[in-house]
Parts: structure tokens; sequence; C-alpha cells
């Protein structure tokens, strides 16, 4: 394969991208992200997005879900307005429910080699 042929943003000494494609691509991911934080200020009331904020600090993750709840009911149209803190907070419990994991606690008992439950230790009593 000679450079030509290879992918945008490639290089053939690196194996990895470019800076200037490594610079586009963090741009690019950069408006994204402030096109997510335009949509998220234009359905939400200030409350709301304070406490989604403050979910954000601690787990981002699940504020990443909720997020992405959010922008994909507003897109769909099922936003009557915007979503007041009630409102956030009951999808905030919605998404907790889905993300809770249940720890169940197995134990099993770890056998010697000479111990077995079939030994009968009474031959040591008499």
């Amino acid at each position: 394969m000679d450079l030509q042929e290879l992918p945008e943003g490639f290089t053939a000494g690196g194996g990895g991208m470019d800076p200037q494609a490594a610079a586009q691509k963090a741009q690019q991911e950069a408006a994204m992200e402030d096109q997510r934080r335009s949509i998220l200020d234009q359905i939400m009331m200030p409350e709301a997005r304070e406490r989604l904020n403050n979910i954000a600090m601690v787990k981002k993750d699940k504020a990443r879900a909720l997020e992405d709840m959010l922008i994909s009911a507003a897109k769909q149209g099922k936003l009557g307005g915007k979503v007041s803190q009630e409102q956030f907070v009951q999808m905030l419990e919605g998404v907790s429910a889905q993300m809770e994991r249940k720890t169940k606690v197995t134990m099993r008992r770890r056998r010697n080699i000479g111990d077995s439950d079939d030994d009968n230790d009474d031959d040591l009593l008499g």
C-alpha cells in the first residue's frame, strides 16, 4: 500500500492520525458537545439543568444517559415544553432503576484435601 491508498488523516510512519486530522476530530467533537449543551439549555428549565450538571460531576455515565434520553424525547416531540425539575427527578428515578445493578453474593465453602462430609469423626471419641 503506498501513501495515496491510506485513509484520510493517517500517515505511513506513525501508524495513527496526523496532528492536523486529530485536531480536526477534536474540533468536531467539541462542536458536537456544544450542540448538545445548546439543545439541553433549550429543553430544560435552569433548575433541572443545574441538577443535571451536579449529577455529571459525580456520575458521568448516568448524566450522559439522561442527556441522551432528553435529547431523544425532544427530537421525537415527546416533551411538552421545557423539562421542569419535577419532571427531571422522575426521569432520574427511571434511569436509576434501569442502571441499578443487582449484586448477588454467592458463598462457597472450600474443602481441604482431607476434609470430607462423609467422614465420621466418631472414631476419635472413643
